[in-house]
């Protein structure tokens, strides 16, 4: 059964396809076999009780709900008429993905080259998840990097400092990188509002990001902290310890 042909997809992009089918059961449906970010999401069981096809194509589960992050922060600020999400819905966010992104580490030695909003993916208004699977590549283990070989624009996704300084292809940047494009993504969510990294991709200067946080209720929390570990502009000297 050829499901683009009997429904139309509830979520769709160049690269996957989400559809909902009758009982609350859901399929991605990807453009392109991603072995690694399919067991990311379906071995590590952050999707819970969701199945693959022998293809690792299709990715089949049950929830009440399935949105964009799009969706998720704007449906908040109807309900409150305010921006940003919450810092434990932004906890939330942190959590899932990094539980992502850890099984990508530490099973298919692969990372993420930078996070965006449009390949998030919020279920059940819990679980938060990443599908963009052309932005994975695999870490050289013994140089702890990761190599770049098409070019990439600030406004595909958030950009590391190191991105910045990539002159030509084939290149190199630490793993960590993802680290940096993360916390970038989590501020995005808690402003709800692009305009800090704006500033940030004009003068690439990672200090000037905490500046937007300094007034926002998140200052001296424990998320304030975790992100301030992730934006450190050296690579190596990034961490994420979960909260």
């Amino acid at each position: 059964m050829n499901i683009n042909n009997i429904m139309e997809a509830i979520i769709k992009t160049d690269n996957y396809n989400i559809y909902k089918l009758e009982k609350s059961i859901y399929k991605i449906i990807f453009e392109n076999t991603s072995y690694s970010l399919v067991n990311s999401l379906v071995k590590s069981k952050i999707i819970m009780g969701s199945s693959t096809d022998e293809y690792y194509k299709i990715i089949t589960f049950k929830a009440e709900s399935v949105k964009t992050l799009h969706q998720y922060i704007h449906e908040y600020m109807l309900r409150t008429g305010k921006k940003g999400i919450l810092i434990s819905d932004a906890v939330k966010l942190i959590r899932s993905l990094v539980r992502q992104l850890s099984y990508l580490l530490e099973k298919t030695f692969s990372t993420i080259l930078g996070y965006n909003q449009e390949d998030v993916i919020v279920i059940n208004d819990e679980t938060f998840i990443f599908l963009g699977g052309d932005l994975i590549t695999n870490i050289d283990i013994d140089t702890e990097l990761t190599m770049i070989s098409c070019p990439f624009s600030s406004r595909e996704f958030f950009f590391s400092p190191e991105m910045f300084t990539i002159t030509e292809l084939p290149a190199y940047v630490h793993y960590k990188t993802a680290y940096f494009s993360l916390a970038l993504l989590v501020i995005y969510t808690l402003l709800d509002d692009n305009e800090f990294y704006s500033e940030y991709v004009k003068c690439r200067q990672p200090e000037k990001i905490v500046e937007y946080l300094q007034n926002h209720p998140i200052k001296e929390t424990k998320l304030y902290w975790l992100l301030s570990r992730c934006l450190v502009e050296e690579p190596k000297n990034r961490s994420i310890l979960l909260i």
